[in-house]
């Protein structure tokens, strides 16, 4: 994940390229390229191979070929010196240029305190700040929505099996209060590239490998690139594996929370009222799942982000009362 191996020819007609891994010891597992294993691991052989077209020499003609061999972290600002456009072995995905400048930005702020694990705390808090528009908007727009929903119901009501004329009705009320339905939504699709490029950015970079975090000094984010572990489990369960990671299970306490804080729309029926309340228990729980294994730089981001918006919306809540 966070090592490459790169063969470029200077010269010469070459059709395949391959560098692999061969260990100096016989063991059970074959070497991995750029991986060193876990404790103390056996020196290892790199072959770097390649494969010519169809060559024909007469006796006493030499070919010579030259080529350029990189192998080390994949570290978009060291690629990117190398030269030869190097760099564009790591896949950033679609919101690459976004996700350079997050990167970018990670390692600056680090460069200023030396922690990776406050890097990310402040990126967290500037990117909410940055956010914070949308945020209010999208916020505002869903308490406005909500307060009308007791007139839409009585419309709903009075436009029974007319769907043309409650439509117009809704729309007029919407109108005459200045609420766009919409509101509450795009604001949120707006932020939806930020959150992504962290989310790429955050898991990918290899600034974070090895990396510690010490709330509690040497037993806690030891390593930001990998689960958060507080604690080993003396045997293994599916999904969780054999170790206690904590910041997946505040993460999911958060979001829990924060749907409680959010502005909710009233159920059409006692049906989707059902749907409604067990989402609200199930999107939690979903998302500790998805995140347990997740790098801890990346759970410590989206914890905090939570965190944080919920103290946007305890302010926007007693703002807008």
């Amino acid at each position: 994940k966070y090592f490459c191996g790169i063969v470029k020819p200077l010269s010469g007609p070459g059709s395949s390229y391959r560098v692999s891994g061969i260990e100096a010891v016989p063991a059970a597992s074959k070497a991995a390229l750029g991986c060193g294993g876990s404790g103390a691991s056996r020196w290892k052989y790199l072959s770097a191979e390649t494969r010519f077209s169809d060559l024909n020499l007469k006796p006493g003609e030499e070919a010579s070929y030259k080529f350029l061999l990189f192998l080390g972290p994949a570290d978009y600002d060291l690629l990117a010196s190398e030269g030869h456009g190097f760099q564009e072995i790591i896949d950033l995905g679609m919101l690459s240029p976004l996700v350079k400048v997050i990167i970018w930005l990670l390692n600056r702020i680090y460069g200023l305190i030396g922690s990776y694990g406050w890097a990310i705390i402040i990126l967290t808090i500037l990117s909410k700040v940055v956010l914070w528009p949308l945020t209010h908007k999208s916020f505002k727009s869903m308490k406005e929505m909500q307060r009308l929903q007791p007139k839409i119901a009585a419309l709903k009501e009075k436009c029974k099996g007319d769907s043309k004329k409650l439509q117009a009705e809704t729309m007029k009320l919407y109108k005459e209060h200045g609420v766009n339905p919409m509101g509450g939504c795009l604001p949120m699709l707006l932020q939806m590239p930020i959150l992504f490029a962290l989310f790429t950015a955050l898991r990918n970079t290899i600034l974070l490998r090895h990396a510690p975090f010490w709330i509690i000094p040497g037993t806690w984010i030891r390593d930001l690139s990998g689960p958060d572990r507080l604690a080993t489990l003396p045997s293994s369960y599916p999904i969780i594996g054999d170790q206690v990671n904590i910041l997946p299970l505040l993460m999911g306490a958060s979001f829990y929370l924060q749907q409680k804080f959010t502005p909710q729309q009233p159920a059409a029926n006692e049906q989707a009222a059902q749907q409604q309340k067990m989402m609200a228990t199930l999107m939690p729980a979903l998302f500790v799942l998805m995140f347990y294994s997740l790098p801890s730089g990346l759970n410590l981001y989206f914890t905090l982000s939570t965190v944080v918006t919920i103290l946007q919306q305890g302010a926007l809540a007693k703002k807008t009362a």
